[in-house]
């Protein structure tokens, strides 16, 4: 029997507000690009479809991909209501989620993860001593349990993957499978930034 080959759906959250960067951090100039222009090409090595999930649809058109807004009950209501606003839009049983301040991403890791054998609903990298909830695989049944959390007022991603079970990527794991140095780096203030262009110079 010949086996079904997945469809591999990345989702870029493009929600944040940058308070701490002063704009908006996924269009800043990085590495010829912008920072999710950097992502996006990256994740076009591991990924069929590209979806951005932003409620600024005019900043991202350019791109070309599809754009999802949060839906309207939890608009704005952090990387949860993102991540549940993807998983009632797409066609694909899983999608991997990515917060668009990693520019240091690993297709190689990705590629690891979406080849990772479980039957549980998530796929989660425990790295730097804590869960890596914005690079990770979630499944559409988890669309349920999501929105009970959203409906209640939990938006706190950490909060949810809590009550999951998921199989965790060990460090040694991604030490075997992965090319950068830190995949996980992710880019909160100018310093941040500054600080990641140096180390890749």
């Amino acid at each position: 029997m010949e086996q079904k080959i997945e469809l591999r759906t990345s989702v870029v959250l493009a929600g944040g507000k940058s308070r701490r960067f002063g704009q908006n951090k996924a269009l800043y100039p990085f590495s010829e690009t912008t920072i999710i222009g950097h992502i996006i090409s990256k994740l076009r090595l591991v990924s069929d479809e590209i979806i951005i999930v932003s409620n600024d649809y005019d900043q991202y058109e350019g791109f070309g991909l599809r754009i999802i807004e949060d839906v309207p009950s939890f608009k704005g209501m952090g990387p949860l209501a993102g991540l549940y606003s993807a998983l009632i839009n797409i066609s694909a049983s899983r999608l991997f989620l990515l917060a668009c301040d990693m520019p240091l991403i690993d297709d190689v890791l990705i590629d690891y993860l979406w080849k990772i054998k479980t039957g549980l609903p998530a796929v989660i990298p425990f790295c730097n001593n804590k869960l890596q909830p914005l690079f990770a695989i979630y499944n559409k049944t988890l669309v349920d349990k999501i929105f009970d959390k959203l409906k209640h007022g939990s938006f706190s991603m950490n909060a949810f993957i809590s009550e999951v079970d998921f199989y965790v990527v060990k460090e040694e794991e991604i030490k075997y499978n992965c090319k950068m140095k830190n995949p996980f780096y992710n880019i909160n203030t100018m310093d941040d930034l500054r600080f990641l262009e140096q180390e890749i110079q």
